[in-house]
């Protein structure tokens, strides 16, 4: 079945795919959460509630992919994961009955997690993972644009339900390229208990940024219903952001290659704390679709270098499956953490945490880099 060769020069392309596909839920939320609404007819807490379920998914495959290295008592298959994703897609489009469902979008998550952990172990050894990661966003950009673009004609010619035949199309075609290779953890040189301590720092950092994005990320829409724009055009505006945002990952790429990585990624942080100020005090049609273009660009910009940074100062591979669980577990509860009248001080106090835990790993990071 395996009809391309896996070269070193390819390697982080594959990864790439394999990551935009396996995280297709996460990406076209907006466009997943109405699928499953008109398939199941589910109020919208039920909505959010499998969404949260699939997406901690995720987050319980970094723990069994990381038990499994550890303990060596069984073995994860990458290929393996993507045929269960396969099939709990599908079934998913068949069934109707609500706890069958639930406990189908669960078996996904986990499968979707696994293959997320495999194509993280893939990019974050490659020469430069700021780089990698980098240019893995802007794939993942280039996918969510092309659904977005091509996905509501296609659900509303052939159901919604045909949402699940598409991700298990997907799905089943990266069966047909190598699995990733597989990553032991590294005992030696073994981490001083202040490396360790740092490393856990910096995957804190991951989870507030991921909570602090997602969490303003779920509210855009209200924006923009106080601001009277229509739904189509709000989805215009997240289509163009999604486009927009894919330059953000070149330029972290671009940032991880040069000798000025804390100092970009420090300005890229202060920018992004003006943005959001201004998109919540925002009080224009126009300055909206800025805003959340603006926005989007620098949430892509930024997270490959969190991502890159922690991935160079994890020298034993410790904590490379554990960056997947800190992320989809700050999205997850994101939305949930907002505090009413509070957003914007409360955004911007948990960003500037955030850097503070990522900064002593910077510039260990940054004398690390090399050349892509």
């Amino acid at each position: 079945m395996k009809f391309i060769s896996q070269t070193n020069s390819n390697k982080w392309l594959i990864a790439s795919i394999k990551m935009a596909i396996a995280s297709s839920v996460f990406q076209l939320l907006p466009l997943y959460l109405d699928a499953i609404s008109r398939h199941l007819s589910l109020s919208p807490f039920e909505i959010t509630y499998i969404a949260t379920i699939e997406i901690l998914g995720f987050a319980l495959a970094s723990f069994i992919c990381f038990i499994a290295k550890k303990t060596k008592s069984f073995e994860i298959k990458e290929n393996v994961a993507l045929m269960v994703l396969v099939v709990s897609h599908v079934l998913s489009a068949l069934v109707t009955a609500e706890a069958i469902f639930f406990s189908l979008r669960l078996v996904a998550g986990i499968s979707a997690g696994v293959v997320i952990v495999k194509t993280y172990e893939v990019l974050a050894n490659e020469p430069n993972p700021d780089v990698a990661f980098g240019k893995a966003m802007a794939v993942q950009m280039c996918y969510a644009a092309l659904m977005f673009v091509c996905l509501p004609s296609i659900l509303h010619g052939f159901g919604f339900d045909s949402l699940f035949y598409i991700f298990a199309a997907a799905a089943f075609l990266m069966l047909l390229v190598p699995a990733s290779p597989d990553f032991t953890i590294n005992h030696a040189p073994s981490q001083t208990p202040t490396e360790a301590a740092q490393l856990l720092k910096g995957l804190a950092a991951l989870f507030l940024f991921s909570l602090t994005h997602s969490g303003v990320w779920s509210i855009l829409a209200v924006l923009g219903q106080k601001l009277s724009i229509e739904p189509q055009a709000q989805g215009n505006a997240l289509a163009v952001g999604t486009i927009i945002s894919l330059f953000g990952a070149l330029l972290a790429a671009w940032i991880g290659k040069g000798k000025h990585k804390t100092q970009a990624l420090m300005l890229c942080v202060v920018c992004q704390l003006g943005i959001i100020t201004l998109l919540f005090n925002n009080q224009s049609q126009f300055g909206y679709f800025i805003y959340i273009s603006v926005f989007m660009f620098l949430w892509n910009t930024i997270l490959p270098l969190f991502i890159g940074t922690i991935s160079i100062a994890d020298k034993q591979g410790q904590v490379i499956g554990f960056m997947v669980a800190a992320q989809t577990i700050g999205a997850a509860i994101g939305p949930s953490a907002l505090v009413h009248g509070w957003i914007v001080v409360e955004m911007s106090v948990l960003i500037l945490v955030s850097v503070f835990l990522l900064y002593p790993l910077l510039p260990k990071a940054k004398c690390q880099n090399q050349s892509n």
